[in-house]
């Protein structure tokens, strides 16, 4: 479902984006996707600073343990799997992008916060409270304490 986006929204996004640092990681999570959604509907081209401050987002990304989860559910959850390997591949391309430009690619940005969303809600839903939870307990825990 599609709604237009209101001067509230936006408004609450800035105030959210001001006390990022301050939002656990899954409320981080949420607000980048919110504000790159945005950005995407307004087709506006973000200031070098703004990329400075998202590739270290992606870079922290990047570093979590995500081959370890790809082996944990090698043959219990293809979706997991695919989703881990797609992640991984689209945080490679916007870093490799960032090394050789001041910008990345907004649209695989937002593709990535996107499937990391999805796949983080994906596992709380059918594992978080159950006896699975050691599957992905080491890349939760990561992302749970990832420095902003």
């Amino acid at each position: 479902m599609n709604r237009k986006v209101t001067m509230e929204d936006e408004d609450s996004l800035e105030t959210s984006l001001e006390h990022l640092d301050e939002l656990d990681n899954y409320e981080q999570l949420l607000v980048l996707n919110q504000e790159i959604a945005l950005i995407s509907y307004h087709n506006y081209d973000p200031p070098d600073d703004w990329y400075q401050h998202r590739i270290q987002k992606i870079q922290t990304y990047f570093e979590l343990d995500w081959d370890g989860m790809i082996q944990r559910f090698q043959n219990k959850n293809p979706m997991i799997v695919e989703g881990s390997t797609h992640i991984q591949q689209m945080l490679y391309e916007l870093l490799e992008e960032w090394s050789t430009s001041p910008a990345f690619n907004l649209t695989v940005y937002h593709r990535v916060l996107k499937l990391i969303l999805e796949l983080w809600q994906f596992y709380q839903s059918n594992y978080i409270g159950g006896e699975k939870d050691e599957d992905m307990i080491d890349l939760i825990e990561q992302m749970t304490h990832m420095s902003s």
